[in-house]
């Protein structure tokens, strides 16, 4: 049986299901999982794909259970398995949601390539063929803005635009919100 949602996060669920792409920044603790779980039955999604570190597997499991009210499956997968579900899905539309997803934050790491692609432009990656993508993590950028490029290159490009319709480089968006000590 699902158990109810606190106020804010049916509110956060109805926002991030508005959007193709949401970061959802609350604190530890907060729910950022059953926002993402409201979303994807707001969106009524019939398929999932849930990644996450290896340890909280388990955890989504449980909150699905408990907070899912529409019918559809999951897929919750391992950060360093995630390459394995693009087989499965690919061509599929789905509700892509990235748990603690500043593990996605260095370009060349084979886990971000595996959700924003080779080139963090969606292409290849789970992310490519995402009805919807939540971002859930409590620490967007632990070290410094780049963290934040890979996300933004894949999932929002128009955020980076340099002006002639095409996203800032690497080096560029670390030398325009980075200052280099």
């Amino acid at each position: 049986m699902a158990r109810e949602l606190r106020d804010y996060q049916r509110e956060d669920g109805r926002y991030v299901s508005r959007r193709f792409a949401t970061l959802v920044g609350h604190e530890p603790r907060v729910g950022k999982t059953n926002v993402a779980i409201h979303g994807a039955d707001l969106v009524e999604a019939r398929l999932v794909v849930v990644v996450c570190p290896a340890a909280v597997k388990e955890s989504w499991r449980e909150a699905i259970t408990e907070f899912r009210k529409a019918g559809w499956w999951a897929i919750i997968v391992s950060y360093n398995k995630a390459g394995n579900v693009l087989r499965v899905v690919r061509g599929k539309k789905y509700v892509l949601i990235v748990d603690e997803s500043h593990y996605c934050k260095e370009r060349s790491a084979q886990r971000t390539k595996y959700v924003y692609g080779t080139l963090c432009d969606k292409a290849g990656g789970l992310a490519e063929f995402a009805s919807n993508v939540f971002c859930l993590t409590g620490t967007p950028m632990p070290n410094n803005p780049t963290e934040l490029w890979p996300m933004l290159r894949a999932l929002a490009p128009e955020l980076i635009d340099r002006g002639n319709g095409k996203p800032m480089s690497w080096s560029t968006f670390r030398d325009k919100y980075c200052r280099m000590v």
